[in-house]
């Protein structure tokens, strides 16, 4: 949570109703901006969650299979999948 502060880092007690519209503008404008970077990094983990559990999928269906390896790329998708 931020609050608005003087130039040298101070609240002061008195403040205009200007001064107050004005901090809290910039206060949503920041609060905007980490709420779409926090829900991007939100996706990005989502994804790599889902790859993950793809990669342990592959793994446990080569075993069943008695592969000793495979092509990550290509091993248990369907063509047109990725």
């Amino acid at each position: 949570m931020r609050d608005c502060r003087t130039e040298k880092g101070e609240t002061m007690s008195k403040q205009s109703i200007k001064w107050h519209e004005d901090c809290l503008k910039n206060s949503q404008a920041s609060w905007a901006a980490a709420q779409k970077s926090t829900s991007a990094e939100v996706e990005r983990l989502e994804k790599w969650r889902i790859e993950n559990q793809l990669h342990e999928n592959q793994i446990q269906e080569a075993k069943r299979k008695g592969r000793d390896g495979f092509d990550r790329e290509k091993f248990g998708k369907k063509r047109g999948e990725r």
